[in-house]
């Protein structure tokens, strides 16, 4: 699937050449630390590098790297359980905002949802996280709920669902990419 994956996605790059692939172990350093200055700013650090590795690892685990020559410029990891899945982490650098690069993560993480047969995507995000929120309603996620204090009880969370077949940016086109099946 690896190979399928990465052939099909070579085609998938921004004109600033930002490409995205599957993630290595390599790479779990560099998304740690994006982890830690982009989502956990605040807070104690949970996605460490050894985090990240075991869930690049995992079966259940799809885990992105969108790459700019050798520096990463975002990544998204999620977990897959039977007919959901559970976006864990987004994050793209602030040099690599405003480019589309958020929503190409979703996106191709929504096909391989679809490709995978799952029905919905749910996610997490701090309530004063605005930034995210509008992006992620703009994707087609809706709040389904709040959880006070669940960011270490020092802020609340917005949960948010994408109900699938819906693919992010190709409505009432074919839904799985051949690096799905």
């Amino acid at each position: 699937m690896a190979t399928l994956l990465n052939s099909n996605m070579a085609a998938l790059k921004t004109e600033s050449q930002t490409r995205i692939r599957l993630a290595k172990l390599s790479d779990a350093r560099q998304m740690a630390l994006l982890s830690r200055l982009e989502i956990e700013d605040g807070l104690g650090w949970s996605w460490t590098p050894d985090r990240i590795r075991a869930e690049i690892r995992a079966s259940t685990s799809v885990v992105l790297a969108a790459v700019e020559g050798r520096r990463l410029t975002g990544f998204a990891l999620m977990r897959i359980e039977s007919a959901s899945a559970h976006l864990c982490l987004l994050a793209v650098a602030k040099g690599w905002r405003r480019r589309g690069l958020a929503r190409r993560l979703l996106i191709t993480l929504s096909q391989l949802c679809q490709g995978r047969r799952c029905t919905q995507i749910r996610l997490e995000v701090r309530r004063s996280n605005l930034e995210a929120r509008a992006l992620y309603r703009a994707s087609g996620f809706r709040l389904v709920a709040s959880i006070p204090g669940y960011y270490e009880n020092k802020e609340a969370a917005a949960v948010m669902a994408l109900d699938l077949p819906h693919v992010l940016g190709r409505e009432n086109q074919p839904v799985a990419p051949a690096f799905c099946a």
